[in-house]
């Protein structure tokens, strides 16, 4: 194991396995590591720690406003969600964004900014 885990994190990881997997008695360490990395992964996002975060690396990287077109790969590393996620608010229309290339998701850091802003105060929800 790379990391040290909470028991309870791992009797959570198990019974998930167990329940997606009701044929297999057995279960390898990366595939433990794998089912608590997404357990980690959070379901609704705090609107305010996503400011936080894109607030946080826009002071800390374009403090001049430079480059301000970002890749969806690289916001979901910088809001730490999923691309689906992402996929889901642009779906429900909470978030602008820009196609280039015909297939290329890029994201207006600004923009991204206002538009977590605007829907400040609720919780959105990584589904329906």
């Amino acid at each position: 194991m790379k990391e040290k885990y909470v028991i309870s994190e791992l009797r959570k990881a198990l019974d998930v396995f167990k329940k997606s997997n009701p044929q297999t008695h057995m279960i390898s360490i990366q595939e433990i590591d794998k089912v608590i990395r997404k357990l980690r992964t959070p379901v609704i996002y705090n609107i305010d720690e996503l400011i936080k975060l894109l607030n946080e690396f826009i002071d800390y990287y374009h403090p001049d406003g430079s480059m301000i077109y970002q890749g969806e790969s690289s916001i979901c590393d910088i809001l730490k969600v999923k691309k689906l996620t992402m996929h889901l608010w642009r779906k429900k229309k909470l978030i602008r964004y820009d196609v280039t290339n015909g297939r290329t998701i890029i994201y207006n850091i600004f923009f991204l900014l206002e538009d977590l802003k605007n829907i400040r105060g609720k919780y959105i929800s990584f589904g329906k």
